[in-house]
C-alpha cells in the first residue's frame, strides 16, 4: 500500500517521502517498477508528478500501461484485458445506478467511483438510521445489476465492486507482465539485463 487508508477514497494521497522514493527507484537501470492498483491508471498517475519511468497495472490489473521514458516507447502504449461490449454494459449499469436507483442521494455518505472498466460503491461513510437495512438494500441493487448486465460483482473492504471481467485480477496481471518481461520491459528499458529487479 503506497498511501495511507482514509475514510474518503478521493483524499488518498502519497506522502512526500513515498513520492520521492518511487521516483528514485524507478530511475535505476536495473529496476523495473510496476505500480499495481485497484484504482484507474489515470487516477494513480495523478498522484505521481513524474511517472515516465514506471509501468502501471490499474483497475485490478484489467488495464496496463507501459513506461514512456524509453526511446522507442509510444505514449500510453499498453494492453486492456476487457471487451468493448463489457465496457458498454458496465457503463449502462453505472447509469442505472445513478439515474434510477440514485443511491448516493438515497443513502447519505455513499460514494460511487467509476473507473471505466470497473466501478466501486463505497459505504464506509454511510449515514443512515438503519445501516444494516441500507446495506442489504444496496447489496440487492448491486446483485441485480450484476445479473442483469452479466458483469462480475465482488465485495471488498466497505465496498461493492462491479468489474468487466470475473477471471482477471492483480495477481494475473503481474503474472502476465513477468511472463512478457523480456519481450516488453527489457525492450522498453533498452536492455536485456537478466539481473534486473522487478518491484
Amino acid at each position: 500500500t503506497l498511501s495511507e487508508l482514509v475514510s474518503d477514497p478521493d483524499k488518498a494521497v502519497l506522502t512526500k517521502s513515498m513520492h520521492a522514493l518511487l521516483l528514485k527507484l524507478a530511475k535505476y537501470d536495473n529496476v523495473t517498477m510496476i505500480i499495481v492498483t485497484g484504482r484507474s491508471i489515470e487516477k494513480v498517475q495523478s498522484f505521481i508528478a513524474s511517472h515516465e519511468h514506471m509501468h502501471f497495472a490499474g483497475n485490478h490489473g484489467m488495464e496496463i500501461e507501459f513506461a514512456t521514458a524509453a526511446k522507442d516507447a509510444k505514449k500510453a502504449a499498453g494492453k486492456v484485458f476487457v471487451s468493448a461490449d463489457s465496457v458498454k454494459l458496465l457503463n449502462a449499469a453505472y447509469q442505472e445506478l445513478q439515474n434510477v436507483h440514485k443511491i448516493t442521494q438515497k443513502y447519505s455518505g455513499v460514494q460511487i467511483e467509476y473507473k471505466q472498466y470497473s466501478l466501486s460503491v463505497h459505504y464506509r461513510n454511510i449515514k443512515v438510521t438503519d445501516e444494516q437495512s441500507a446495506m442489504h438494500e444496496i447489496e440487492k441493487i448491486m446483485t441485480d445489476l450484476s445479473e442483469k448486465y452479466k458483469i462480475h460483482l465482488s465485495v471488498g473492504k466497505k465496498l461493492f465492486e462491479l468489474k468487466c471481467v470475473h477471471d482477471w485480477n492483480k495477481g494475473y496481471a503481474i503474472k502476465w507482465m513477468l511472463e512478457h518481461r523480456t519481450e516488453i520491459f527489457d525492450k522498453l528499458k533498452g536492455t536485456t539485463n537478466e539481473s534486473s529487479n522487478v518491484i
